[in-house]
């Protein structure tokens, strides 16, 4: 009976081998030709590394304040500007300097502000105009050329905001508060920005969108409804503007790119709330946030070779000790959540949910 009970463990052990083989061969993963050497896989992050995502097969990380040491990853860092630098050049070119000085060849990439298409990151009493970013964007591309002519240079990642209606100060879709990503991009290769960037940077949110949700159409449901460019493949329509305008040859990186889940029972998600007012329609459940990360990936780097780094926002801000509990910046991370065994799994089929395989 003994020796009965042995071959049959070990019948059934040679079986499950062979099944894991067989699953293990379906399953979708990226291959050779889209390893994270052809293409930047990236997490935005708070303070030194926890989690180490370079061991995961990313390979980029965007940073906020410059490394004291290099870092186990390449490292994008963001140079904060705003209107006020139109008119004082020189200090965007010491702000250049400071950052480069103290940088000491740890950072690999800058990314020339952020958002700049809304007035609330280029300038609280600023309207969005491309032509005045477009100054300071080439001030600082060409100091950062000077100091170090093999460093990368991103133009800040524009926000998308939805289709806005409307002419303001003769910028079309422009409300004075916000510019739609496209016809604030249209103005800004018509005044020249060309030579100053080596790659456009845009932020695709999916907000309640599926990655694969098409652009410009209903679809039915939340899931599906990209009717307003509310979504990861509104890119499709940004790089539609750089091909129309002559940029087709550039490259696109998604220096932000993330899903919101809700917070914990007890946080206030309602009109009143500063964090979740007007956020929680775009909130999806943890596994969903999951797959649509690991989907955006893939979905990219099958359809987008003009794609060529996306960021994750973000990897551990829910650690950030200068969050409150319920702050929405903690629900886009990934860190300790379903997405990040996803995105594991991208590289190494062993962290792959079983939902994904």
């Amino acid at each position: 009976m003994k020796n009965t009970f042995s071959t049959v463990r070990i019948v059934i052990a040679s079986l499950a081998t062979v099944l894991l083989v067989l699953r293990a061969a379906d399953v979708p993963r990226l291959s050779a030709a889209t390893q994270p050497e052809a293409f930047g896989y990236g997490f935005i992050m708070f303070g030194p590394e926890t989690a180490n995502p370079h061991t995961w097969g990313f390979n980029w990380m965007k940073v906020y304040n410059v490394p004291s040491t290099k870092p186990p990853a390449k490292a994008l860092y963001l140079i904060p500007v705003s209107a006020a630098d139109v008119g004082n050049l020189p200090a965007v070119l010491q702000r250049v300097d400071n950052v480069m000085n103290q940088a000491g060849g740890n950072i690999d990439a800058y990314e020339i502000g952020n958002e700049v298409n809304l007035s609330s990151t280029f300038g609280w009493n600023a309207s969005p105009v491309a032509a005045d970013y477009k100054q300071v964007l080439c001030a600082a591309y060409s100091r950062i050329k000077f100091n170090s002519p093999t460093a990368l240079v991103v133009s800040a990642g524009l926000a998308n905001t939805g289709r806005v209606s409307g002419a303001w100060g003769g910028h079309p879709g422009n409300d004075g508060a916000s510019q739609d990503e496209r016809e604030y991009l249209t103005e800004l290769i018509a005044a020249g920005a060309g030579p100053c960037l080596d790659f456009v940077g845009y932020h695709p949110f999916g907000f309640s969108a599926d990655f694969d949700a098409p652009p410009n159409a209903t679809g039915g449901t939340p899931a599906t409804d990209c009717s307003s460019g509310l979504c990861f493949r509104s890119a499709e329509g940004l790089y539609a503007v750089m091909q129309a305008n002559g940029w087709g040859a550039k490259k696109m990186w998604a220096t932000e790119m993330g899903w919101l889940i809700l917070p914990p029972p007890g946080c206030p998600t309602d009109a009143f709330s500063s964090d979740w007012s007007n956020r929680t329609w775009q909130a999806v459940t943890p596994d969903k946030q999951a797959m649509n990360l690991a989907g955006a990936f893939n979905y990219a780097r099958t359809n987008w070779p003009w794609m060529n780094a996306m960021f994750v926002f973000n990897l551990n801000f829910n650690m950030a000790p200068y969050y409150d509990v319920c702050n929405q910046m903690r629900y886009y991370s990934v860190l300790g959540n379903p997405a990040e065994t996803a995105l594991r799994g991208l590289f190494n089929w062993y962290y792959m949910p079983l939902m994904m395989r």
